[in-house]
Parts: C-alpha cells; structure tokens; sequence
C-alpha cells in the first residue's frame, strides 16, 4: 500500500457532526464547509442565513439549527 492510499482512505473516514443530520450527504456537508469555513461557525447560523448563503431548502435549515440546539459543539 503506497501512501497515497492510505490518505484517501482518511479521507473518506473523515465524520462530522453534520454527517448526523438527515437531508445533508457529502455534497451538502462540502457546500456548508465551503461557504462558512467550520462546523463551528454553521452551528451559530440562523435558519434564514443557512437558506440564504448556502441556499438550502428551509427544512433541511431548520433540521440544521434543529441539531445544533440539542447537540452543541
């Protein structure tokens, strides 16, 4: 095994606290990460500034803050 594999498979078994949350896959979690830098920082966001910065769907918001409330960082 050379060690370029070994960094992917890392990679790839790398979890997040957003992984937990129903309606966020792989995409969504970069996209998140992308526009807001940490999981710190979306745990702080509003409902309205995760539809209007990461333009997600309001449910998939509210499920968001919805986690963060009852599971904080």
């Amino acid at each position: 095994m050379c060690i370029r594999d070994s960094k992917r498979r890392k990679k790839r078994t790398l979890t997040s606290q957003l992984d937990q949350i129903q309606g966020i896959g792989p995409k969504r979690r970069q996209k998140l990460l992308t526009v807001f830098g940490s999981v710190k920082n979306i745990a702080s966001c509003s409902k309205e500034e995760l539809m209007s910065k990461a333009h997600l769907p309001e449910k998939v918001a509210e499920q968001i803050v919805r986690y963060f409330k009852t599971n904080p960082l």
